[in-house]
């Protein structure tokens, strides 16, 4: 009986080793996370680290560059003992044993090379405007050149400056963000190095500074038909008109009383084409027609009514209409207390700066090669009593397929479009000195060319600049074909951004 139950068990035995479904023990895997120092704790990026075999010390298991900020990552090892080893080029700065756990959660160590020094420097990042004011509170990012890592981060002080120490001898990239610390806009390759005093970095952010209470935001410069019809005259179309269609749109960056504070809008006419003698030199600039009987400059006075921030409102004729008229109908018309209306047909300008326009409006249309109209001008003045010396608060000029005529003496003022000052510190006070050539340019003759200046602006800043986009608007197909929205909150507005 004893050897039967003997023989039974020995044929369980044998069955069993011979069971396919029998499977061998998974290996456990784990991870580990080092971090090597110096002995002033300061990580040490580029170091080589070796994981040898505790029981087997020449065998290497695995090697890695530790990273800016001193860290290896090291994944399949085999829980157990290991001796770890850093190395810089040949010399071996460090060496210890580890032990390898079950638990990810405790494979996580600093090593500290206590008889090693890191080489490293501190470095300076200042920040300024194009015009050499401080920008505060500006962020600043420090990164590796190749894998583009932040390694440090920080906003510039009120001096527009930012330090950053203790950081490797190597080459980085420098980002430098826009005012909402978003969008990086300026990337500079540097290179730290052991002389401090060649640490430094100074970047330049173009920032488009204004000083105005009120900006050109739009303009129609040659409505459809007749751009400045006496008032009470009739269309061939039988369309009755109530005054000019020639106007500017504007958009006020503070609540003005205007009983209180006065404004005024000056145009500059210049000539169709550089022989054009129409119009006289504007040799004293904004007021060349004050108490004169010449069409270079004219001037509307806004000293009546009200603006909220962040108001679109109009400068020009008597119609009130965004799209001038066709055959007998006109276009939508903007509400009376945002209009300020001018008979430019039968006054003179305000302050006597300019002659009765009659029907030559307040702008210069193309030449009747319909390409070619030398640069004119729009600007916009605090106050009434103006001379050859004022300082526009905003300005900006349009014209045709022609050079800037020398002689015109129109001052600029500083906003996202001039400068009064060169890179070099340098004056350029008037249109076409230096790098003040900008102009919008003009088309779609006698077909309704709105110029849509476009842009985002503070109260202190043009975010974006403008860019005088060319625009159709005319109601050739209909009256109801254009709205006041297209001007007031189509894409490519002026948009007002309230901070």
């Amino acid at each position: 009986m004893k050897q039967f139950f003997f023989m039974l068990l020995l044929l369980g035995v044998v069955f069993a080793g011979c069971n396919d479904d029998v499977t061998p023990p998974i290996p456990v895997i784990k991870e580990f996370e080092l971090t090597v120092l110096d002995k002033a704790d300061v990580p040490i990026s580029k170091a080589v680290v070796n994981i040898f075999m505790s029981h087997k010390p020449d065998v290497l298991v695995m090697s890695k560059n530790t990273d800016i900020f001193g860290k290896v990552h090291f994944l399949n090892l085999k829980p157990g003992n290991y001796i770890f080893t850093a190395m810089m080029g040949e010399t071996e700065i460090l060496k210890t044993d580890m032990v390898v756990d079950d638990d990810n959660a405790l494979n996580v160590a600093t090593m500290k090379a206590d008889n090693y020094e890191m080489t490293v420097a501190d470095y300076t990042v200042i920040v300024k405007s194009d015009r050499g004011a401080a920008i505060s509170g500006r962020k600043v990012d420090l990164l590796t050149k190749e894998e583009q890592v932040v390694y440090k981060s920080g906003l510039t002080d009120e001096k527009g400056e930012i330090l950053f120490t203790k950081i490797p001898l190597d080459d980085y990239l420098i980002k430098v963000y826009d005012e909402t610390n978003e969008v990086a806009v300026q990337t500079e390759a540097v290179s730290v190095v052991e002389d401090v005093a060649k640490n430094i970095s100074n970047v330049e952010i173009v920032k488009l500074i204004h000083h105005s209470d009120i900006v050109i935001t739009g303009f129609l410069v040659d409505p459809n038909g007749s751009d400045s019809p006496k008032p009470g005259t009739v269309s061939g179309g039988g369309f009755a008109h109530k005054g000019g269609y020639e106007y500017v749109q504007l958009l006020a960056l503070k609540d003005i009383n205007f009983d209180e504070t006065p404004y005024c809008v000056i145009t500059g006419m210049n000539a169709t084409n550089p022989a054009d003698k129409t119009y006289p030199a504007a040799l004293d600039g904004w007021v060349e027609s004050k108490g004169q009987n010449t069409k270079t400059t004219y001037q509307i006075d806004i000293n009546s009514g009200s603006i909220k921030k962040g108001q679109f409102f109009y400068v020009g004729g008597a119609s009130y209409m965004i799209a001038s008229y066709y055959n007998d109908w006109g276009s939508p018309m903007i509400e009376k207390d945002r209009w300020w209306a001018y008979d430019f047909y039968n006054k003179r300008g305000s302050n006597d700066n300019g002659a009765v326009k009659g029907s030559s409006g307040i702008f210069n249309n193309l030449n009747s090669d319909k390409k070619t109209n030398v640069p004119d001008g729009i600007a916009v003045f605090k106050g009434v009593n103006i001379d050859k010396n004022t300082v526009p608060q905003d300005v900006v000029f349009y014209g045709g397929e022609s050079p800037i005529r020398k002689e015109d003496r129109y001052l600029i003022t500083d906003n996202d479009l001039y400068r009064t000052v060169n890179s070099k510190g340098e004056p350029q006070p008037y249109f076409g000195d230096g790098t003040n050539t900008w102009f919008a340019k003009q088309g779609h003759n006698d077909d309704g060319c709105y110029i849509m200046m476009g842009g985002e602006v503070t109260t202190t800043e043009w975010l974006k600049p403008r860019v005088g986009k060319l625009y159709k608007l005319n109601v050739k197909d209909g009256p109801e074909s254009v709205s006041v929205s297209d001007i007031e909150a189509a894409e490519g507005v002026t948009v007002f951004v309230d901070k």
